[in-house]
């Protein structure tokens, strides 16, 4: 899928890895996770990937990831990610039921804003 990616854009930079390790050379604005990303990685590492992510935005940077909040034993949850994003030095900003920003209710989907906070080490 990558390749075919690459073909399409060539002012793109396309990188491959592990969200929970990769470690990219920039920091970013905006990250953003579509497409239940969090859903389809292995069970425990959602909050590696989350911390990390968090690790390439500067600061006041956003992190945004949307995913279903499916109901089974080892699934991942809107408040886990908050409270993961915190440890790793992200502010909740809003939590959504939708990507067309209506209030969370707890349902099968959620979309989570967290903004960078504090200074990057040196």
């Amino acid at each position: 899928m990558v390749d075919k990616a690459r073909s399409k854009s060539s002012t793109i930079v396309w990188s491959v890895g592990d969200l929970s390790t990769v470690e990219l050379s920039d920091l970013f604005d905006v990250v953003v996770m579509i497409g239940n990303i969090l859903n389809f990685c292995q069970p425990g590492v959602q909050s590696d990937i989350v911390r990390n992510m968090v690790n390439h935005l500067d600061v006041g940077g956003l992190l945004v990831c949307g995913w279903s909040q499916e109901r089974r034993a080892d699934s991942y949850h809107a408040d886990q990610f908050v409270a993961d994003a915190v440890f790793a030095g992200a502010a909740h900003v809003s939590t959504w039921r939708n990507w067309d920003g209506e209030p969370f209710d707890d349902g099968d989907y959620a979309v989570v804003v967290s903004r960078r906070v504090g200074e990057r080490s040196p």
